[in-house]
């Protein structure tokens, strides 16, 4: 909702004044709404707006960063305060990379928690790199090299992958009091998709090695795969949208924006 609704503020050209002032008003309240899922101020964002406060989950704070990143690059400010959401953009950043993982071979990237047991979600990785290359290219926010070289690596293989399988699955799930102070268990699974955040990603990393002179060499590899994720598997992609949920379409959608943002529309030609 703060994505969409920054989206339509910035949207003169479709929108009234009047109608920008009810959405910044809207806006307001759907970012009230979000504190409850960042109890702590800390970095770390929950999936439930219940439960223990310190159980921050990693997908929802990557997500977090896209969504702060986007109101930060409509320049719009965190209820109001422009310094608050520099601050929330540094600090979930900082968790973030503070969660990263580096155990040698097929474990680099990111679990499901901090202090999960299970493995590295690859898919994961994708988006979360992905945003705090963006804070670093947007916002300054340092970006460790071990990140940076994982994120490479991974995107520049992507020239090799087929889309399917589109997502993988995880399950968070917290213990919490209900009203008459019995202890329930509630479960949520998330689909992670890759598509999107692919592009999203290859978009910003390709910013990235262009503004540190990177050799043409890693440039080209990343163009390849990104021409790979959007043509070679378009054919796949729109056949999974013609049977995907509407919400698949528009998280799809918002990666293929990131390419037409940025000025890479050469690639949907």
């Amino acid at each position: 909702m703060i994505i969409a609704l920054s989206a339509a503020h910035q949207r003169t050209d479709l929108t009234s004044e009047e109608e920008r002032i009810r959405f910044a008003e809207y806006l307001s309240i759907v970012e009230e709404m979000a504190e409850s899922y960042y109890p702590l101020r800390d970095g770390g964002w929950n999936m439930f707006s219940f439960g223990p406060p310190t159980h921050h989950y990693v997908s929802t704070a990557g997500l977090a960063l896209h969504t702060l990143l986007q109101l930060h690059s409509t320049g719009l400010c965190w209820r109001g305060d422009c310094n608050t959401l520099k601050k929330m953009i540094t600090d979930t950043a900082r968790w973030l990379t503070e969660a990263f993982v580096d155990e040698g071979e097929g474990a680099v990237g990111w679990r499901r928690l901090p202090d999960d047991e299970l493995p590295v979600v690859s898919d994961l990785s994708i988006s979360i790199s992905g945003s705090l290359v963006r804070a670093h290219l947007d916002v300054g926010v340092p970006l460790p090299d071990r990140i940076v070289s994982s994120a490479l690596q991974q995107l520049t293989e992507f020239r090799l992958r087929s889309y399917h399988p589109a997502y993988q699955e995880i399950t968070d799930g917290v213990k919490y009091a209900d009203s008459e102070g019995r202890t329930q268990r509630a479960l949520l699974t998330m689909r992670v998709m890759w598509y999107p955040w692919a592009i999203e990603g290859l978009v910003n990393w390709l910013r990235y090695v262009d503004r540190r002179n990177y050799p043409p060499e890693m440039k080209r590899a990343l163009e390849r795969s990104l021409g790979h994720v959007l043509i070679t598997l378009s054919n796949a992609m729109l056949a999974d949208m013609g049977i995907a949920p509407k919400w698949v379409e528009g998280e799809t959608g918002y990666g293929l924006g990131a390419v037409r943002r940025e000025g890479l529309t050469k690639w949907l030609r």
